[in-house]
């Protein structure tokens, strides 16, 4: 199976949303199921701007693995890219990054949501909190000077 869900991924990649649907119907009927296909098909919908679609496909990843970060950060970005989900994109940023501090897009999606709801505090302290051995951590402090001087 992971051949042809790697080819799935490199449709994705290249922006082959079509090749890459035609691919997981097929899949479908050999893995039915499989909450990978759900994730790639979340995928393939957020390359095609189906921002409900790749909602609904994130969200099952979720329900079947309800303990896992990735759903929620997808769904998070989701959720801003939607921009009437402004508190779901906070909430789901706001429990990835402080569940683990490895999913550093986190904390600059939730650094985001709180700048965007006027709290910039908020949104600094969440990029100080980005771990020094970050590849991330200066954009990080780069991106907290700015949300500091923003309006001014």
């Amino acid at each position: 199976m992971e051949i042809p869900l790697r080819l799935v991924r490199a449709d994705l990649e290249t922006g082959s949303t079509a090749a890459a649907r035609t691919r997981l119907s097929t899949l479908d009927e050999v893995i039915p199921g499989d909450w990978r296909l759900s994730w790639l098909r979340g995928q393939a919908a957020l390359l095609d701007a189906d921002f409900a679609g790749a909602a609904a496909e994130f969200e099952t990843v979720l329900a079947t693995l309800p303990g896992e970060l990735a759903p929620k950060l997808a769904l998070a970005a989701v959720a801003e890219l939607r921009g009437n989900h402004r508190d779901m994109a906070l909430r789901y940023y706001d429990n990835v990054w402080r569940t683990d501090h490895g999913y550093v897009s986190a904390a600059f999606g939730l650094a985001r949501q709180r700048a965007a709801n006027g709290d910039r505090p908020g949104a600094i302290a969440a990029l100080d909190q980005v771990p020094a051995a970050s590849a991330y951590f200066t954009e990080a402090g780069a991106t907290a000077v700015e949300i500091l001087l923003e309006g001014r």
